[in-house]
């Protein structure tokens, strides 16, 4: 059993719990704790410091350089840096926050017990979520825009999450720009409240962008699917077991699983909302 945290009497930290993970960053600066609530996500709540399951120790001595350690080791680290504890190391304050930001989202997504955190982006249209699984510089952002413009509502951009019911929750992320503002990941017409009501899934569409590309989506298989979003699932590797159980809740519950290079995201956006609405409603 992992000892519990040791968190430093540091003078600033901000702790909050997001989708069952209870996250706290403590400091000695206090240009790190003030912009670390636009680096959580909207959907989070304020906890106790002392509830938190894992922690991330932010210090520096002269205000320009930053280390930043998680807390979760069972036993005292010997060496000075050890790269499963460390989040970054004598890093600028752009660098470190950046670090954390990827830190605290990555550590809710891995460890939520009742979620499965998809990389990917997803929209509402008619009622229902679209979700588009991919990773980072996919153009998923692009599309997920380009959605929006064409009649949908944007959920998210960074994770799909799903519950144990198979619903799909809005994960919306500020970003930090310089200065200490904030602009959430949406953009007009998106979703900005933890309090919107989960959905379900109309359709899976899985695609990457291809210069003069036709939008020719094929269906997957059961099986094919299962293979498809364990490839983007944040706990695959970490939780098999439970994310194999997640994704076939997720399958279970009939969302239309679709496969297809595609051009630009503009062209394509009002082609994949009417697949999307047509193979749901069964017709051909």
């Amino acid at each position: 059993m992992a000892r519990a945290l040791t968190i430093l009497p540091h003078p600033h930290h901000v702790s909050f719990e997001s989708f069952g993970v209870r996250v706290g960053v403590s400091a000695n600066d206090a240009r790190i704790v003030k912009r670390l609530p636009y680096l959580a996500p909207l959907q989070a709540r304020p906890c106790e410091l002392s509830a938190v399951e894992h922690h991330v120790d932010v210090d520096t001595t002269d205000g320009l350089r930053f280390n930043a350690k998680y807390d979760i080791h069972p036993d005292p680290v010997d060496k000075e840096i050890d790269d499963d504890i460390w989040v970054a190391g004598d890093a600028d304050l752009e660098l470190v926050l950046a670090m954390l930001e990827a830190h605290v989202h990555d550590c809710i997504a891995l460890n939520a017990p009742d979620h499965l955190f998809l990389r990917g982006g997803a929209v509402l249209h008619r009622g229902r979520a679209i979700v588009l699984p991919g990773e980072g510089l996919s153009g998923k952002t692009t599309l997920v825009e380009a959605l929006v413009r064409a009649g949908a509502t944007a959920y998210s951009d960074e994770y799909a999450v799903f519950d144990r019911h198979a619903r799909v929750h809005p994960y919306t992320k500020p970003s930090l720009l310089p200065g200490g503002s904030t602009a959430t990941n949406g953009g007009e017409g998106a979703v900005h409240t933890a309090d919107v009501e989960p959905r379900e899934a109309a359709a899976i569409a899985i695609t990457g962008y291809r210069p003069g590309a036709e939008w020719r989506p094929q269906r997957l298989s059961r099986g094919e699917s299962m293979l498809a979003l364990l490839s983007h699932a944040v706990s695959g590797d970490e939780r098999p077991k439970e994310t194999m159980s997640g994704i076939s809740r997720v399958l279970d519950s009939d969302p239309v699983v679709m496969v297809g290079e595609r051009g630009e995201a503009d062209a394509v956006a009002p082609l994949l909302l009417a697949d999307a609405a047509l193979e749901r409603s069964g017709a051909t």
